[in-house]
């Protein structure tokens, strides 16, 4: 298995319990506009979302509730109050 696609533990993930499949998605680490957090990307069950994770710590917050696409991109505005992203149906 590739290793962009294989089975990883998210620490203070909120869906790293239960029989959910989290693995590794294909975009890195980004800071956030305000550089107070880290977005990056999950692949939950098939699915992509975008997590945002504080750097003061605590559990990480869900930013996108996609429930079948598969994201392509995202950026944030350079104001960063909107968050842009490009999905594909899959």
């Amino acid at each position: 298995m590739p290793a962009s696609q294989q089975s990883t533990p998210v620490r203070n993930h909120p869906k790293n319990s239960g029989c959910h499949r989290v693995q590794r998605a294909k975009f890195g680490l980004e800071f956030a506009p305000d550089s107070k957090a880290i977005v990056y990307g999950v692949l939950i069950d098939g699915v992509e979302n975008l997590y945002e994770q504080s750097i003061e710590g605590g559990p990480a917050r869900p930013i996108t509730h996609f429930q079948n696409d598969t994201l392509v991109h995202f950026e944030f505005s350079p104001d960063g109050k909107i968050l842009v992203t490009q999905v594909v149906d899959r």
